[in-house]
């Protein structure tokens, strides 16, 4: 379960924070390290107080309430509020304003972070039954195909391939991809497309066939990005 909570500036007796956690201590509602710049600048000046909005809500019903919260007060980047979030909420990127110099913090920070099995899982049911529009999906693929990183990936494995040869399995395990339905998956689970066969991604996306083929049979974790499994297991 989840709840929505704002922060509200005592000198002002104003909000000036929405957020949201799924936590039962509400620790993030209280948490002031992961907090931008200006979220600091406000406390730094001004005491403030927490304000629990909604509680014991699903995940989904969070999100939405704290887009509708967000666009009842306004941002001040956008300068049409008084909330110094950064994004419209929901999903957390949606009309992000991100500088270069954060994106590199975020990442920095993302390397040394180390999860708990408690994190895993409250991340993994988060994600439980949570459906890609196809829009979306669409994004996701195009987006992938038309990074820089992608296009060096197919030039590397262009170069390995040529003096490839596959061993007795690798070319049993193919001819069977070539008749076997499988799901793309994201790395937490969910599906976001179901193909006719490995080749057929291969054909369509570039994806080397016998790399979705290791990740099928367990031999590694994912492939791409994504995880890979046979419908008719």
């Amino acid at each position: 379960m989840a709840y929505v909570y704002r922060h509200i500036r005592l000198d002002k007796n104003e909000p000036f924070y929405i957020g949201i956690g799924s936590d039962s201590t509400y620790y993030r509602a209280k948490d002031s390290r992961s907090r931008n710049k200006h979220w600091k600048h406000i406390t730094k000046n001004t005491d403030y107080e927490t304000e629990i909005l909604f509680d014991n809500i699903s995940w989904d019903d969070a999100k939405l309430k704290e887009k509708e919260f967000i666009a009842l007060y306004g941002r001040k980047d956008l300068n049409n509020g008084c909330l110094v979030n950064m994004t419209d909420g929901g999903d957390g990127t949606i009309n992000a304003i991100i500088s270069k110099e954060h994106r590199n913090k975020i990442a920095d920070s993302n390397k040394k972070r180390v999860f708990t099995e408690e994190d895993r899982k409250r991340i993994s049911e988060r994600h439980t039954g949570r459906k890609h529009k196809e829009e979306s999906k669409i994004k996701l693929s195009n987006s992938l195909k038309n990074s820089e990183k992608f296009k060096l990936a197919c030039i590397i494995n262009g170069e390995r391939l040529k003096n490839f040869k596959h061993s007795g399995q690798s070319k049993i395990n193919m001819r069977n991809a070539r008749k076997n339905p499988l799901y793309q998956k994201t790395i937490e689970g969910s599906i976001l497309k179901i193909w006719d066969s490995a080749r057929q991604v291969q054909r369509e996306l570039g994806f080397n066939q016998a790399n979705i083929c290791r990740c099928i049979n367990g031999e590694s974790k994912q492939s791409y990005g994504y995880k890979w499994e046979y419908i008719n297991k």
